[in-house]
């Protein structure tokens, strides 16, 4: 298993993954299966492309993509100082082997290194405790909680807010 940036090449791999997440773990994401099914091959390129806004990060089992880990951060001045946590999934034959782990460690430690950056958040199913020990172990502490953050067919999921400043 081998964890590298993203790239341009990537790009059908990460958009099969994606896609695998949002099917199997709704509740984990703020997006949906149908609303990004039909997006095109750019819009996910853009998701994973590496600049001062975006990192994508991928475990490799051979050439195929079992793990993500992405940041991105807003252009405005206001709000250039934090980043965001977004898309981490591992695919489900591949969980309890410490890939999440892997790959938020390398996550943190490339982000770090972005200007003017002072801190990583994010938003995690209240009820994941096992994502929630990995943020934790990473250094993540919850800042909050948001009740109803996420209603899928009528159900509603509340997340938890973590936050890890540099």
């Amino acid at each position: 298993m081998k964890i590298r940036i993203l790239n341009k090449q990537d790009v059908h791999e990460f958009k099969r993954i994606r896609l695998e997440g949002l099917r199997i773990n709704p509740e984990a994401f703020g997006s949906s299966y149908e609303e990004e099914m039909s997006l095109s091959d750019e819009f996910f390129q853009n998701r994973i492309i590496q600049t001062e806004q975006n990192l994508g990060l991928g475990a490799f089992d051979g050439k195929t993509l079992i793990g993500t880990a992405l940041f991105f951060r807003e252009n405005k001045s206001k709000l250039y100082h934090k980043g965001f946590v977004v898309g981490v999934y591992i695919t489900p034959a591949y969980r309890g082997k410490g890939i999440g782990k892997r790959l938020l460690k390398i996550l943190v430690s490339e982000t770090r290194k972005y200007s003017h950056l002072s801190k990583l958040q994010l938003s995690v199913n209240a009820a994941n405790v096992t994502a929630k020990n990995i943020y934790q172990h990473c250094g993540f502490i919850k800042e909050g909680s948001e009740k109803d953050a996420i209603r899928i067919n009528e159900k509603s999921y509340d997340e938890d807010l973590m936050v890890l400043s540099f």
